[in-house]
């Protein structure tokens, strides 16, 4: 919601998702007789990570926004917005990790239920109209600091912490007629601002003991002041899209989105849970201007399939699983419909 309360400021509120992670897996894909057995004590079947049960994870976020935007000259203005974020979390089918071998806290790794954590950020932005053609953006978002997943101490680097990553985003829109608008955004996502997102899964074989081949570096187990993640890489992503003004009731839309991958093959095996792979998405959209005051926006994306494959992480503990490598695949569709009113 936004009000203008003078020419040259407004001030609004949003809520919006900043997207999360979902996976369920309905497990015991592997037997009983596997590989699996001589690494988790618990009987099988096993799950695609050799625990038991369903495995997956559900991650989702929600930002709070207040935000003020100023006209400092004409065509320029500067916005701010602070940022209050909600998380919650919860994983199943990960008890191959639940023990001291792994773990810093075992018992608070898998099978939880639902935990949250609140945190606090800000947002800052610039946009300006350089000609009555060509304009320019330029936004940057904060590390939110967020408050420690208590039930899942034993998983998430920092016992518990899941910060969500800080970024910045550059943009220029050209209009070479009243009915047609290009626009091109380049972003660069900081995954390293958050352990346990970043930090690399080859961490765990510093921290288990001599005994199983590792250094016994506590602090690189699951759940240590500098423990194993999931090894996401810094990301570029190019944004492009266009937009024709048909008439004065309909608009419509097309985008073209290109990311880096942030996973790389050493880090297939713990994202089984997170296969955030996809790198090419393709999005068309429409705006029905039902009268002066009301509108609906309907909006279609399709993420093309995309695949990583890597070494196992369990190999080096069990010699019968040699060079077995896995794969992890995504792609996917997405349908948005939104309706706004000015009052």
């Amino acid at each position: 919601m936004n009000w203008r309360l003078r020419p040259d400021l407004a001030v609004g509120f949003s809520v919006f998702g900043n997207g999360g992670m979902n996976t369920d897996y309905e497990g015991g894909q592997i037997p009983a007789a596997s590989a699996c057995a001589s690494m988790n004590p618990n009987p099988g079947p096993y799950n695609l990570m050799c625990g038991n049960g369903r495995l997956g994870v559900d991650l989702m976020q929600l930002m709070f926004a207040p935000y003020a935007s100023w006209q400092a000259a004409k065509g320029h203005s500067l916005g701010i917005a602070p940022v209050f974020a909600y998380q919650r979390f919860k994983a199943e089918g990960l008890q191959l990790f639940d023990n001291p071998v792994f773990s810093t806290s075992p018992g608070n790794v898998t099978n939880r239920g639902y935990d949250d954590s609140w945190g606090f950020g800000v947002r800052v932005g610039y946009m300006g109209q350089i000609t009555d053609q060509f304009s320019v953006g330029a936004a940057w978002a904060s590390k939110i600091g967020m408050g420690e997943f208590d039930k899942y101490k034993g998983l998430f680097a920092e016992q518990g912490g899941f910060d969500i990553p800080s970024n910045f985003t550059l943009g220029v829109a050209f209009r070479p007629t009243p009915a047609w608008l290009l626009t091109l955004d380049y972003e660069r996502i900081f995954y390293e601002d958050s352990a346990s997102v970043s930090n690399p899964l080859a961490y765990m074989y510093s921290c288990v003991p001599p005994a199983f081949g590792g250094q016994g570096e506590r602090d690189k187990c699951l759940g240590g002041s500098d423990g194993a993640g999931f090894g996401w890489e810094n990301i570029n992503v190019w944004k492009f899209g266009v937009q024709w003004t048909m008439s004065d009731r309909w608009t419509f839309r097309a985008g073209y989105n290109r990311s880096d991958n942030p996973i790389t093959p050493p880090n297939v095996t713990f994202n089984i849970i997170a296969p955030g792979v996809v790198q090419n998405q393709y999005s068309v959209g429409t705006t029905w201007r039902i009268d002066n005051v009301s509108e609906i926006t309907g909006a279609f994306m399709y993420a093309a399939s995309e695949s990583v494959t890597g070494p196992s992480f369990f190999a080096p503990f069990n010699p019968a699983l040699g060079a077995t490598t896995e794969t992890i695949q995504m792609k996917q569709y997405q349908l948005g419909v939104a309706y706004s009113r000015k009052f």
